[in-house]
């Protein structure tokens, strides 16, 4: 859900399955075949048993979303994170599927703990930035709403790689930009885009100083005119250093 963005843009996969050849994806055989791996039968039990909890304390107002995220994480990026260690740390299949269920259980384990911290929303209240490779690719920028109400504007904006340039100039002059509001109680709100019913935006503050972002894929290219070509607003976000 909330996986660092430090090994490689989710962008790239984006861009990938559209102009090359598909992810390769597991069946549900394979998958079966997977819980003999004591390693993997131990993460999906971790993942199923933090899901779980996340289902029972999430408010109603980002369950729904919560829960769409979910399956489009089990239907697409499982295999599209394996995939990846596979293809880039020469991992054994089994050994990618580990890694990738137990990437995704560390993230259930942050927003399970974000859903039950309460928050007062101006210590939110600032400019965050995600890098990359020492380059900046996003800015969120937390203000207030509505401060009877604790309703925060949150203002997003990223940069991403132009397909003339794949593979040479990851970071062509593409952006995407967005902006929401919300009433935030504790650390994680959701918003659903009023001009697509099926994209929304997830936030996950994990501290004071780091934001976690998920969109599900109605904000992907190309379904969202928000964004431009190989632009992405997923990952994490670190307060900006004045």
């Amino acid at each position: 859900m909330f996986t660092k963005l430090i090994r490689k843009l989710f962008c790239l996969t984006i861009l990938l399955t559209f102009f090359c050849a598909p992810v390769l994806a597991i069946t549900q055989e394979e998958y079966a075949a997977l819980m003999n791996n004591s390693a993997f039968a131990s993460a999906h039990k971790r993942i199923n048993e933090l899901w779980d909890k996340v289902q029972r304390i999430a408010p109603q107002s980002v369950r729904d979303f919560l829960e769409q995220a979910q399956t489009e994480w089990w239907d697409y990026q499982l295999d599209s994170r394996a995939n990846d260690f596979i293809e880039d740390d020469k991992l054994p299949r089994e050994a990618a599927y580990t890694k990738a269920t137990s990437e995704r259980a560390d993230d259930l384990q942050i927003l399970l703990k974000a859903l039950n911290t309460p928050v007062k929303p101006n210590k939110l209240i600032g400019e965050y930035v995600r890098t990359w490779d020492k380059t900046d690719t996003g800015w969120l920028n937390v203000k207030w709403g509505n401060k009877k109400k604790s309703e925060v504007k949150l203002e997003l904006f990223a940069v991403g790689g132009g397909l003339a340039n794949f593979g040479t100039d990851l970071w062509a002059p593409n952006m995407g930009e967005w902006e929401g509001r919300g009433v935030i109680k504790n650390r994680v709100l959701a918003i659903s885009d009023k001009e697509f019913k099926n994209a929304h935006i997830i936030f996950v503050f994990q501290d004071n100083n780091t934001v976690m972002i998920e969109t599900t894929s109605g904000f992907h290219f190309p379904n969202h005119d928000c964004c431009g070509l190989g632009v992405f607003f997923n990952g994490e976000y670190k307060r900006k250093k004045k």
